[in-house]
């Protein structure tokens, strides 16, 4: 059994990273569907209307749950997402990542959406620090409340310490190293040698030990770096397309909403800054 000091380095190892938050009240009634490499969590104000705004799998929608006032809604990493949100809907959003090294996602793969409908103090006290004074301390005390939510459905989603640290062992490095050098013309053969091994069996490895196959985990890291760049910084589409080394824009646009169910534009244009608009 790991002793103290073991679980209290690897937490030093774990990264929380916020991806995109926002919150406020829709203006307008609003509906969709999208899908995201990262976890999601919303948030529904306790004094929300709540009458006809839903969520749920793109492909099982007669299943959809209804959102309700003072919920919390995990929606898991790769999940595709419809939705319906209704005018005057108060909710925040979090889009984030939870890894113990680059790459490496603590949070297991699902194919429900999980619900809390015992959440309204937390997430006044969200609520609470958006609407604060602009401080330090604030900004230390949202990051805090936005981490234990973050973690709230930790005990049904994440994936066991001992499988986590036997990936970290495993494939770190090679990790690491993807996180890195992401690119679109990225090939297996290029990990392989950077592994010293076959790249038919660095791919058997692989998809054995983490669950998901090698490629599939390219194009999760390439489609998140892509998000980043449309997200964090001012480059064009074009020059996305041509930093990540895609053959053209059009490709780059093809490859964009096949993963994420709109165009790098439309992205850009509802998950910048804000699309919901403050309460």
């Amino acid at each position: 059994m790991k002793s103290e000091q073991d679980y209290l380095r690897i937490g030093d190892l774990i990264r929380f990273q916020v991806n995109h938050f926002d919150h406020g009240a829709f203006l307008h009634s609003d509906h969709g569907h999208d899908v995201f490499p990262y976890a999601r969590i919303y948030g529904i104000h306790p004094h929300s209307p709540c009458k006809s705004s839903t969520i749920g799998e793109r492909s099982n929608w007669k299943n959809r749950l209804i959102l309700k006032a003072g919920s919390l809604y995990y929606i898991p990493p790769s999940y595709d997402l419809r939705y319906r949100f209704e005018k005057g809907l108060m909710m925040f959003a979090i889009h984030f990542s939870l890894e113990l090294i680059d790459g490496l996602d603590a949070y297991a793969p699902h194919d429900t959406i999980q619900e809390d409908s015992q959440c309204s103090q937390e997430i006044l006290d969200v609520w609470k620090e958006l609407t604060g004074p602009s401080s330090l301390s604030r900004v230390i005390r949202l990051k805090g409340r936005l981490f234990k939510i973050g973690t709230h459905f930790a005990h049904q989603s994440l994936i066991t310490l001992p499988i986590l640290t036997a990936r970290a062992h495993q494939f770190g490095a090679l990790l690491t190293w993807i996180r890195k050098n992401i690119r679109a013309n990225l090939r297996i053969n290029e990990l392989a040698d950077f592994c010293d091994k076959n790249p038919d069996s660095l791919s058997r490895e692989f998809s054995q030990a983490m669950g998901m196959s090698l490629k599939s985990h390219l194009n999760r890291e390439l489609i998140t770096e892509a998000i980043r760049r449309l997200t964090f910084t001012q480059e064009s589409v074009r020059q996305v397309a041509s930093e990540l080394n895609f053959n053209d824009e059009y490709y780059f646009n093809r490859f964009f909403k096949k993963h994420t169910g709109s165009s790098p534009g439309e992205f850009r244009k509802r998950y910048s800054p804000t699309c919901l608009k403050k309460s």
